[in-house]
């Protein structure tokens, strides 16, 4: 009887031990998982920074040089909604449609941008200058936080 309850007791000990060690694999798995995500949303973010920066500065700059700020886009007069394949101008992706970005192995990333106008010391201006500062958001269900990257375009 005695050793039927050590038997017993072992392998309870023993099914404890193996399911401990299981959980903790499965949390290293998705602690892989949540960085692999990250890296990926980076790239993303970074990806999508350098196609914007691509883009012409303002309307205003497309046919020609301009004198003076006050002839680019108005802040109040910023583009919203628009998707991402159509927009045109570094403003035109402010507050554009949430896009979603493809990564390589096919995950679905949820990608916005925020676009606004900053003075010399890069804090924010209600009036065009000649520098629009770009931030990018990169979010996904993997994510603790959303991954955010910002960049500084200026004209010429």
């Amino acid at each position: 009887m005695h050793q039927t309850l050590l038997t017993v007791g072992a392998l309870a000990i023993a099914l404890l031990l193996a399911l401990s060690s299981q959980e903790s694999i499965v949390h290293m798995e998705e602690r892989k998982a949540r960085s692999e995500v990250e890296t990926m949303a980076g790239q993303a973010a970074l990806n999508v920074l350098a196609h914007i920066a691509a883009q012409p500065f303002d309307d205003a700059t497309i046919a020609g040089p301009v004198s003076d700020a006050s002839g680019l886009t108005a802040p109040s007069a910023f583009p919203t909604g628009l998707d991402y394949d159509v927009a045109d101008d570094v403003d035109d992706f402010h507050r554009m449609a949430t896009h979603t970005y493809t990564a390589f192995d096919g995950i679905g990333l949820s990608v916005d941008a925020e676009v606004r106008y900053v003075d010399d010391a890069l804090q924010p201006s209600a009036t065009p200058t000649y520098q629009k500062e770009v931030t990018v958001t990169v979010s996904h269900e993997l994510l603790d936080t959303d991954v955010e990257v910002s960049r500084i375009v200026s004209w010429p």
